[in-house]
This record gives structure tokens, sequence and C-alpha cells, in this order.
């Protein structure tokens, strides 16, 4: 009876696991039912306050759970292949899943914001204030020019169904600055992954390598353990490649096949050190 009170209790976050699929070989296929199994036993065996958060974020977002398991899905794969000892295998594959918890003070129509929405809300602004923007020509970089009082302001334009209000008040009670860029705002998701995992008594190495997945943004000074990098590699690789079509700019590639590149690149790179 208790087995299936926990079953109903995670069936939306299990639901959400279940939906993802790999391209691959029937092979990979298959190994990659078995690591869904995996992943919800993991999850089974969290605390159930930080249960309680990846429902919240499966809730608020449900695409960063699934980057977040097809991060941790990388992570492991990567970590196996270069031969790193069981024990950080595992603690790396529990980071990757919870990385970017910290998004769940994001509002979700930030994150998924595309270039066409960020182009208009950034000529309507430079349209208010063309002096300020004379000499802007970095197209690329819209995140570091829109601020967020700008998304406020001239997301109703765009979207007619958006409430304003409603987004302010979510702002207001995260204490989110409303002249932070959202490039600030976006990139403040992985201070608040470690506030929350701290908070929640997660193991210090767990913390360690969800909370720095983002390393440019920190000082070149700060000294990072490596492993930091593998996570950080499988989250900007999800990021591109994404061929779950968890990202709506999704590349069918075959995930095994661009996996295995990326381990011979790191094996090159990478001196594993017994400690």
């Amino acid at each position: 009876m208790l087995r299936l009170f926990k079953r109903i209790s995670h069936r939306s976050l299990f639901n959400t696991i279940e939906s993802l699929e790999i391209h691959g070989s029937p092979n990979d296929k298959a190994e990659f039912e078995i690591y869904k199994n995996k992943v919800k036993e993991n999850i089974t065996e969290f605390d159930n306050i930080v249960i309680k958060k990846l429902k919240y974020l499966n809730r608020h977002h449900e695409n960063t759970m699934k980057h977040n398991v097809m991060v941790a899905h990388d992570v492991k794969y990567i970590s196996e292949k270069i031969g790193l000892p069981k024990d950080e295998v595992h603690d790396l594959f529990i980071a990757a899943l919870l990385h970017d918890i910290g998004k769940i003070d994001i509002i979700a129509l930030i994150l998924d914001l595309t270039k066409e929405d960020e182009e208009m809300i950034f000529e309507m602004k430079k349209k208010d204030s063309p002096n300020k923007f004379r000499f802007v020509k970095k197209k690329g970089n819209l995140l570091e020019l829109i601020t967020v009082e700008n998304f406020l302001k001239y997301m109703p334009m765009i979207d007619k169904g958006f409430n304003s209000e409603k987004v302010l008040l979510f702002i207001k009670e995260r204490k989110i600055p409303l002249n932070w860029t959202l490039r600030n705002y976006l990139s403040h998701h992985q201070q608040r992954t470690k506030e929350i995992l701290t908070e929640l008594k997660v193991d210090p190495k767990v913390v360690e390598y969800a909370a720095h997945h983002h390393p440019e943004y920190f000082s070149e000074d700060l000294m990072l353990d490596w492993r930091c990098y593998i996570v950080s590699t499988a989250d900007k690789f999800n990021a591109l490649i994404q061929s779950e079509g968890v990202r709506k700019y999704a590349t069918k590639k075959n995930r095994i096949k661009a996996l295995d590149i990326i381990i011979g690149c790191l094996e090159k790179e990478i001196k594993y050190v017994e400690s």
C-alpha cells in the first residue's frame, strides 16, 4: 500500500522522465530505458524535501526537468567511459540531476524566450531610446542588453495573454532587481542552485559540482574541481544538441555517437589523478 502511494505521489515527475527518448541504435535505446528506471530509483531515495523541490521544478518548467535528466545521462555516460570511480560517477550523476534546480526562481516565459522574442523586445527598446543604441552592434548578446523591466514592458506587445502584474509579483517575491539584464537574471540560477542544495543539506561535493556548471560566470582565479567541467560540458552539449526535442532548436543527431566524440576530446585534455 505504501509503495502504491509513493508511485502515485511521484506520478507527474515520473511521467516526465518516461516521456524522454533518445536517438541511437536499438541497444542505445534499450540502455536508455534502463537508465530512466535508475533515475526514478535514485529520486525515491532522495530526502522528501529534495523530491518536493524536484516536483516543483517539474510543475514550474517541465522542460528544465527533462534537461536535468538528459544532462545526468550524459554526465554518467562520460564519467564511466573515462574511468572515474563509481562513487565519483554517482556524485556527478546526482549533481547533474539537480544542477538547474535554481531555475524555480526564473519565470518560465523567460526560459522559453525565442531569439525572435528577444529581437522584438530589443527593437522596441531601441525604438524608445535610439541614442542609447547608436553604436550597439552585438546582435548576438541581446540578453545582455534587455533588462527584466524591458521584458515586463514589452512582452505584452508580443504576447497578448501575458500577465505582467502576476509576473511582477513573482519577481518581487524573489527580490529580483528590475534593472538586471536577462543575462544577469538567468545566470543567477546557479547561485540559487547552490543556496537551495545547501539549505537541503545535500552532500557538499555534489553541491560544488551542481553549482559550478557555468564556470564562465566566475572569476578565473576561482579554483574549481576539474570534475565540475564534466557537468559543464554535458550541460552545454544538451543546450546545443538536445536531440530529444526538449529545446525548440533541437538537432536530430545520434546522441551516443556525439558523446563518444566529446569523450575522445576529454581524454586528451583531462589527466585523471587518483587522490
